[in-house]
């Protein structure tokens, strides 16, 4: 039995070694192998190996045999796995402790030798990373309410003038019917019907807490909330309104990456019209200013809007 036992374990061990030690650039050899085998206590044959490893292939392992051993493909390729490993660092939804746990499981697919190319520095300019280790626990409890098709409670922090953390309305829970999570401006959003107010709110996911699920049903989901996202500037809620914007025709491509091809456009020489759908907010009319040179052309409300922020904005930096 005991000899059973250790065939068992060394078939295992012969695995381990080839996911944790190999890779194309690493090859193990039979003597390798042996020593390997031997430091755990295991002694064994080159005709077991040969056998070991003819089972492990044919169980699924893609296991090579050209100049030495070694496992030739993964789940992950090493090129995803950088791809994963920045954008966990780069996230600002990630909090900085969850970014190097995520990382190191993500090490934890590939070979030792790989995984060092792992330990990547990625600086994104700006960037302030979460603070809410919760926050990937909060999507999660998220999706499961929006799954089951529930109504969620919950507190809504916001930062107090001392840089601290305090809950909204002195602490009174949050009651919504959740519709989906959007990522907006680097952030997650939860899109909800607000049975306070009776309509469509947008809440940051990182400063929820204390989410609980509720036995009671939501309520049902509106036909155009798939187009509710896309029309909402950095989650400010509204109703949206037709707009049409003028803009240098260079900034197209902008204009494409915000509301996609299928919006209506007009050339006019070495400018452009654009026919939108959005909900006007001082995050699309600062969207609008980033453009360059460009200018809300109609309605008259939202145009007359747009430009008494300027002229605010202009009246505060000439009072400095």
């Amino acid at each position: 039995m005991a000899g059973n036992e250790n065939q068992k374990r060394k078939t295992l061990e012969i695995a381990r070694l080839l996911y944790q030690r190999s890779d194309e650039d690493h090859k193990l050899s039979m003597q390798d192998i042996l020593e390997h085998l031997r430091g755990l206590g295991i002694n064994a044959e080159r005709k077991s190996v040969y056998s070991d490893i003819d089972l492990l292939t044919e169980a699924g392992l893609d296991i090579a045999r050209d100049g030495g051993y070694y496992l030739a493909s993964r789940d992950f390729e090493l090129a995803e796995l950088k791809l994963l490993a920045d954008a966990v660092a780069a996230s600002r939804s990630v909090s900085s402790k969850k970014s190097k746990s995520i990382i190191k499981k993500l090490q934890g697919l590939a070979s030792v030798h790989q995984a060092r190319e792992l330990n990547r520095s990625v600086y994104v300019s700006g960037r302030v990373k979460t603070e809410n280790e919760g926050l990937l626990y909060n999507v999660d409890t998220l999706h499961e309410a929006i799954n089951r098709g529930k109504r969620i409670s919950f507190l809504y922090y916001e930062y107090a003038p001392d840089k601290t953390m305090v809950p909204r309305r002195n602490g009174q829970r949050y009651e919504v019917s959740p519709y989906l999570l959007s990522w907006d401006s680097e952030n997650y959003y939860l899109v909800a019907h607000h049975e306070r107010y009776g309509a469509l709110s947008n809440f940051r996911v990182d400063k929820m807490k204390d989410i609980r699920i509720s036995d009671a049903d939501r309520k049902k989901e509106p036909e155009d909330l798939r187009d509710y996202a896309a029309r909402t500037f950095g989650m400010f809620a509204g109703d949206p309104i037709k707009l049409e914007i003028e803009f240098p025709a260079q900034k197209i491509g902008v204009v494409i990456d915000r509301f996609g091809k299928d919006i209506f456009t007009s050339r006019h020489g070495d400018r452009m019209r654009a026919f939108l759908l959005v909900a006007p907010s001082p995050v699309f009319y600062s969207w609008v200013f980033m453009l360059g040179q460009s200018s809300i052309v109609y309605p008259e409300q939202v145009k007359n809007e747009y430009h008494d922020m300027i002229k605010q904005a202009l009246k505060a930096q000439e009072e400095q």
